[in-house]
């Protein structure tokens, strides 16, 4: 942190109080993430700014339900852990790809549900022993290189 202007850290604190939506204080990756965003901030460094709070909470156990859902699916494809375990640079890097992606699927009509991670391992937790058992052998013979599509699934 002391390598922070008094105005990054000025920033990253206004951040704190009007611009997060997690009602717990944010980790110091997330706040150092949330100092360097610029005071006058393109849409893009706002969606990354919410993605780095949003991946840090997902990492953490929580989820914030007011996250836009292309930003829940950004993090979804980048990965939340990958966004808030590197760098700031590869992260940004990382979140601007996947954002693009969602940005040009969202224009060609792909809806997102905006369902955290959590809520999806959740809701995996209700499948059946032989659904469980099916799914793993399907990614046995995927890993195996020896699986064929299901009619239909092309």
């Amino acid at each position: 942190m002391a390598d922070l202007s008094v105005e990054q850290l000025a920033a990253g604190f206004r951040w704190c109080v009007t611009g997060r939506t997690d009602p717990w204080p944010p980790s110091l990756p997330e706040f150092r993430h949330a100092c360097l965003q610029a005071v006058s901030a393109t849409p893009e460094a706002r969606a990354y700014g919410l993605g780095i709070a949003y991946a840090s909470a997902v990492q953490y156990g929580r989820s914030i339900p007011e996250t836009p859902p292309d930003v829940v699916e950004t993090c979804r494809r980048a990965t939340s852990l990958a966004l808030i375990s590197t760098s700031a640079e590869k992260s940004q890097k990382l979140f601007g790809y996947h954002y693009a992606q969602v940005l040009a699927d969202m224009a060609r009509g792909v809806q997102f549900a905006g369902q955290t991670p959590v809520r999806a391992i959740e809701r995996d937790l209700t499948s059946t022993p032989a659904e469980v058992r099916e799914w793993a052998e399907r990614l046995r013979a995927a890993l195996r290189g020896d699986c064929q599509p299901k009619e239909g699934n092309r």
